[in-house]
């Protein structure tokens, strides 16, 4: 079974397309406190797709495109403590993108993700990444890519 984190789903999606593959949905059902749906191609594995943490990243990433611009790290240190997590923390990093050679990495918890955010050269940024930190039934500490294409063939 393949196990779907990054894709936003409703009740009128009725196939989804991975890889190259299109699979149909069979079910939709609640496990634990989450909305799961179940996809399956002909001879192929099944998915199950849990569209929870990609609506959560998506509600973050909304947020943060109402930053605004040209602000200090102390003010969007602010802004995400206000608007996403009072408890986010800011620590310097090294990377050799900075123009300084370093860079501010604000980590954040999103009702059951963490997100990562990095200041450097002026500008705030928003990873493509989240962290599962609560309410998977299949684990916590899944790391998950998001706007990867996966819809053309390997």
């Amino acid at each position: 079974m393949i196990y779907v984190y990054d894709t936003l789903l409703d009740e009128s999606v009725d196939t989804l397309r991975r890889y190259g593959v299109t699979f149909t949905r069979e079910k939709r059902f609640r496990m634990d406190n989450v909305l799961v749906y179940t996809f399956a191609s002909p001879g192929g594995e099944k998915i199950l797709a849990i569209p929870t943490f990609a609506e959560q990243y998506r509600e973050v990433e909304a947020k943060f495109k109402r930053f605004g611009k040209n602000k200090k790290p102390d003010d969007y240190i602010k802004l995400i403590r206000n608007r996403v997590d009072a408890k986010a923390f800011a620590e310097e990093i090294k990377d050799i993108e900075s123009d300084t050679g370093t860079a501010t990495q604000i980590t954040a918890r999103y009702k059951d993700i963490q997100v990562i955010f990095q200041y450097m050269n002026g500008e705030l940024r928003f990873h493509d990444e989240f962290t599962i930190c609560a309410n998977n039934p299949f684990g916590i500490g899944d790391i998950v890519w998001m706007n990867q294409d996966t819809e053309d063939d390997e």
